[in-house]
């Protein structure tokens, strides 16, 4: 009986130690608010209820974590606040109310310390809260996310200043490719196809020392982007960030930051990725190009563009998530004097002789990028060329001459990308062509690869684009670049064709690789909670978490990769047995 009773008070004891320990530790939370949710309650009823929402002539409560005021949602009364993903524990929270301490002034409706951070973050969790006086109280939300924040706040241009453009002043867009905007953007759309003034906040939690993050604020000007997708109700923009000349502060010029980890620059696309569902297909291929390329010795800053995601808000509204992202340019690409960028809107399938000396910047489906201004009649000239030599060249003139034209490896690279990554918008469009005049050469890089891995166009709204993970065998190798190369012959190009799938199949191409960046990109939205924002904010746009399905596209798009590269025929006895056939 003794030893029971010993054995009782022991284990009496250890509990008492343990809850004291909870208790301790939970009164140590590392934030400088006590939550007590019955004397919230409390505060509620006895004072009178102010709006759930208060209207924007009150003003937005000036609240701040750790220096920092979060973004805020005035349709939801939601303020938005975002953590470094690199920790498990919640960081210390520092809350200021009008620069003061928040006692007696701000307190918490759940003890949300007390719940895993990974699930209060993942599953979007919103956290209610008041703020009160002696009289009335508000009820307002915290959500907690991983991403970076962005705030756009649109204002009129400064009548003091003028912006100095870094882009020449070019031609009237032809008839074919200009837009009525007017007639296809949404009547609520907040920015339009001209450029808006605007401020512009970015918050990336992966910034100083104390792990709080950084905050980046410039001012800019903004405009919609894109064609068909303006049509949705989240467009996607075009972004130049400014600041005042230090020479002459009446003049606004591009103002070049480094934001999240990519290129010190001005110029950003921000990427709407509506009707994507799972907000991966961008950034993944755009990261898959890069691994293409990254043993060749490419001139410029980098063969490709790089995609971080980040929130956005127009003005004190949610819009949803964003591929924030480098633009393809001149300085991206480090071109110079006498180079080119020709890029593909929609190739029209025109024969050479409609390029011979063209005084426009844009000719039968096509655009040239840089230079920015015609001058001369011969801006056309090599693309010319490489269009007789691709499509209309005899078998032994195309041979002698082609590789001297064009960089057989870049070729080479850009179908195998686009076959792998099933890139069926890039056989006629979304393409860039590259004429350095130092080499005589052209190298070629994709844009805009949302219709990849089974996501493709269908035409028709509300999303125009939609998944077929079925076609997973399907190929469209009628790029008019290599077309003839492939099917009649030339150069020996699809024996290299061969070699380098080879060589990208334990790299930049194996699944494993692959199946990571889905994985990263995945863990990235998941650990957020972002998507379920997506879904509230846009319940029409395309969405879905599951990965699987894509992830056995590209399982199965690899294997019949494998296949396709294979029976490519390599000897003029093959070509000649399969030109007898068709």
């Amino acid at each position: 009986m003794l030893k029971k009773i010993v054995l009782l008070c022991s284990v009496a004891a250890l509990v008492a130690i343990y809850c004291f320990s909870a208790y301790s530790e939970l009164s140590q939370l590392p934030t400088n608010l006590s939550v007590n949710e019955e004397e919230a309650r409390s505060i509620m009823e006895s004072r009178a209820l102010r709006l759930v929402a208060p209207s924007e002539d009150e003003g937005i409560p000036d609240l701040k974590i750790n220096g920092i005021a979060p973004l805020y949602d005035a349709e939801t009364s939601t303020f938005y606040y975002s953590l470094s993903d690199d920790s498990r524990r919640w960081p210390s929270l520092h809350f200021t109310l009008n620069g003061e301490e928040v006692d007696g002034q701000l307190a918490f409706l759940e003890d949300f310390m007390s719940e895993s951070r990974e699930t209060v973050l993942a599953e979007s969790t919103r956290i209610p809260f008041i703020l009160y006086d002696d009289e009335t109280y508000r009820q307002y939300y915290l959500t907690f996310s991983t991403l970076p924040l962005m705030q756009i706040t649109l204002d009129e241009f400064p009548e003091d200043k003028t912006v100095v453009s870094t882009l020449e002043e070019t031609e009237e867009e032809p008839e074919w490719l200009a837009l009525d905007y007017d007639e296809l953007l949404s009547p609520d759309a907040p920015i339009g196809r001209e450029d808006s003034f605007a401020h512009i906040r970015l918050l990336d939690p992966k910034g100083d020392e104390h792990g709080y993050g950084t905050e980046f604020t410039s001012d800019a000007r903004i405009h919609v982007r894109g064609r068909s997708s303006v049509q949705y109700p989240k467009n996607s923009y075009r972004l130049e960030l400014l600041i005042p000349d230090e020479n002459d502060p009446s003049l606004l010029i591009e103002n070049k930051a480094e934001l999240l980890g990519m290129r010190n620059d001005g110029d950003w696309v921000l990427n709407g990725m509506y009707a994507e569902s799972t907000k991966i297909r961008e950034k993944l291929s755009a990261e898959v190009w890069r691994n293409i390329r990254a043993d060749q010795n490419d001139p410029g800053l980098s063969p490709g563009y790089s995609v971080e995601y980040v929130e956005v808000f127009i003005g004190n509204r949610y819009w949803g998530v964003y591929g924030l992202s480098e633009r393809i340019d001149e300085k991206q690409l480090g071109l110079e004097e006498g180079d080119r960028l020709y890029w593909s809107v929609a190739d029209q399938g025109a024969p050479s002789s409609a390029f011979y000396q063209v005084e426009s910047l844009y000719c039968k489906g096509y655009e040239l990028r840089y230079p920015e201004t015609v001058e001369s009649s011969d801006l056309w000239e090599p693309f010319r060329q490489l269009v007789y030599l691709s499509k209309e060249a005899g078998y032994e003139e195309r041979d002698e001459y082609w590789s001297a034209l064009a960089d057989e490896e870049s070729a080479a690279d850009y179908l195998l990308y686009i076959l792998a990554v099933a890139g069926v918008d890039n056989v006629i469009q979304n393409t860039y062509f590259v004429y350095r005049a130092d080499t005589g050469q052209f190298t070629f890089l994709p844009w805009d690869m949302d219709q990849t891995f089974g996501n493709a166009w269908q035409g028709s709204l509300p999303l125009l684009t939609g998944e077929d993970y079925t076609q997973y065998g399907a190929f469209r190798d009628e790029w008019w670049v290599t077309n003839n190369l492939l099917k009649k012959g030339g150069a020996g190009f699809n024996s290299l064709l061969q070699t380098r799938y080879r060589e990208l199949r334990r790299g930049a191409l194996s699944e494993d690789t692959l199946l990571s960046i889905v994985d990263d990109c995945e863990r990235q939205l998941d650990a957020s909670g972002v998507l379920y924002r997506e879904q509230e904010r846009w319940p029409e746009g395309a969405q879905d978490t599951n990965t699987s399905p894509l992830k056995g596209y590209i399982r199965f798009r690899m294997k019949e990769m494998d296949r396709y590269v294979k029976t490519l025929p390599t000897d003029k006895e093959d070509f000649d047995a399969q030109n007898l056939l068709q």
